[in-house]
């Protein structure tokens, strides 16, 4: 029975890990159906419950991360929850501290995305400050088990909390303090992600300058461990800022393999919103027709996913190309 027991914590492993490459592929569908196999499995074994609650907060993670867009997200986001607290209560009574972290992380992400469904961006609320607690909850025990690449995420996801309620001294001191731990114990992934949102920030403050640099240096690294499904959001980071600085050949360029490689993975509302930033661009340098075949294609693309705000961008966008 124990070499059974074995047999199958490996397995569940080996689907993990199968699904996240998926992911980091951006191979969604894929992603999915490998991990709804193993959750179909789990249910029906023999399982020991500590492995099946391990199972179950991972995948939850991946289920959260390969949504494919928030509207989607949202429309799980009952049911992810309901097995994030399945997996709080099982970690708060074994007890075990790693996994009571990562439930608490993967809730305040949940409640995060859920507070921008009521696209309230600038109101300070209670929803907002119990959300950030989750996070911080995660962060202090982390802390206290010297879980670094635990530390690194609850860092980065703290500062965009502060971010978000407005405390951007406060976010980027995160930041700071999370970049440094992700690059000595050389943690790419989350040291990506963490300079990204830096790049936010000095965006925000029109330091255009190091705002770049921050998005080339996150592009950089995720090119460098091929973490395909965030490469055209690094790209139109940069894009952005390259307009700002009036190099229009580089923000041209960097949407157009943007919404190439969002296009060969099938993320079909990043192409929307990337297809939108290319006409504008086009628009503001008098190429009219390549503006309208831009927004075309966004209003083809929102018509098939049902996306209200593309069709009515699109339309907005064509009249006034008339």
């Amino acid at each position: 029975m124990a070499q059974l027991t074995e047999n199958y914590r490996i397995l569940f492993k080996t689907i993990g890990e199968i699904a996240e490459t998926y992911h980091r592929q951006g191979d969604l569908d894929a992603a999915k159906k490998i991990l709804q196999l193993g959750k179909d499995f789990s249910d029906s074994s023999d399982l020991a419950l500590s492995d099946k609650t391990e199972f179950l907060l991972l995948y939850a993670k991946i289920r959260l991360n390969t949504t494919g867009s928030v509207r989607n997200l949202w429309k799980q986001s009952d049911v992810l929850m309901g097995i994030l607290n399945q997996v709080r209560q099982y970690a708060e009574t074994a007890p075990n501290e790693g996994l009571l972290a990562d439930a608490l992380q993967l809730i305040g992400e949940l409640r995060y995305w859920n507070i921008l469904r009521e696209h309230d961006f600038t109101e300070e609320t209670d929803e907002k400050q119990a959300t950030q607690s989750f996070f911080q909850q995660a962060y202090e025990i982390r802390l206290k088990i010297e879980d670094k690449r635990g530390l690194a995420q609850s860092l980065y996801y703290l500062g965009v909390m502060y971010g978000f309620r407005g405390y951007e001294e406060q976010a980027e001191k995160c930041y700071r303090e999370g970049i440094k731990i992700a690059e000595n114990e050389n943690f790419k992934l989350e040291l990506s992600n963490i300079i990204d949102r830096l790049g936010f920030i000095y965006f925000e403050k029109n330091s255009l300058d190091e705002a770049r640099h921050f998005f080339e240096h996150s592009l950089a690294l995720r090119q460098e461990i091929d973490f395909k499904i965030y490469i055209p959001g690094s790209l139109s980071n940069i894009a952005r800022v390259a307009e700002q600085q009036g190099d229009l050949v580089t923000a041209e360029a960097h949407l157009q393999k943007a919404i190439e490689l969002s296009n060969a993975m099938n993320l079909l509302e990043r192409v929307i919103f990337e297809s939108l930033d290319l006409g504008k661009l086009y628009q503001k340098q008098g190429k009219n027709v390549e503006a309208k075949a831009c927004f075309e294609r966004v209003k083809v693309i929102s018509s098939q996913i049902d996306y209200e705000y593309g069709i009515t961008e699109a339309t907005k966008r064509l009249e006034q190309l008339r």
